[in-house]
């Protein structure tokens, strides 16, 4: 069985996401660890779905990446100042 909607349709829920967690970035620097774990791993919990493999275990890493990127890219004026 394999988790519902692939990467596209996913894509607009991580760039959401993404700046939510920049915004928090930006407005509160102590609370960007703790809700980029629970970031991260609700991240991992929709991409892994059902595989429990290593590839399914490891598959969340481009969404991660593409998170990370977001939240910091789309405040980058405010982190160069």
């Amino acid at each position: 069985m394999r988790s519902v909607g692939g990467p596209r349709s996913r894509a607009p829920c991580l760039a959401l996401l993404g700046l939510a967690l920049g915004t928090l970035w930006v407005t509160n620097t102590w609370d960007v660890p703790t809700y980029g774990l629970i970031a991260v791993c609700g991240v991992a919990i929709a991409t892994v779905g059902v595989d429990r493999t290593r590839r399914g275990a490891l598959a969340f890493l481009p969404g991660a990446a593409g998170l990370a990127a977001v939240a910091y890219l789309g405040y980058l004026p405010f982190h160069l100042h």
